[in-house]
């Protein structure tokens, strides 16, 4: 395993931005090619960043749809479809972490990286 697998250059693996009010903004995309980011937090008590999916892409079956009156169909397939939200509608998709969130949550996804596992399994 290891870094054999790797399909990412780390060096390009983010695309750096700055918000409009100018925090660091890091963009990638997830293995299902979605995009995502890394953000500095506006907080001004302590340090935070922002971690997750920038859309939250909502789908809803199409035959629930036809249900719940969103479309007019006899006979709906049986996929995925987009769900309308409104664009008065906010979907965080987003986790605010502290310095002490980020550092376990780094250590588990190190773990993760080295041995595929995210077990709490103790070795003796």
């Amino acid at each position: 395993m290891g870094d054999a697998n790797m399909k990412h250059n780390p060096y390009d693996f983010f695309e750096q931005t700055t918000t409009q009010r100018g925090f660091i903004k890091l963009l990638f995309r997830d293995s299902y090619d979605k995009l995502c980011s890394l953000q500095e937090s506006s907080n001004a008590e302590d340090d935070f960043i922002w971690l997750g999916i920038e859309d939250a892409e909502p789908l809803i079956m199409e035959k629930d749809a036809v249900k719940l009156g969103l479309i007019s169909k006899k006979k709906p397939t049986a996929g995925w479809m987009d769900y309308p939200i409104p664009e008065e509608v906010l979907l965080n998709t987003r986790m605010h972490l502290s310095k002490e969130q980020a550092i376990t949550l780094g250590l588990k996804l190190l773990h993760f990286g080295t041995s595929g596992d995210i077990s709490e399994r103790k070795t003796q």
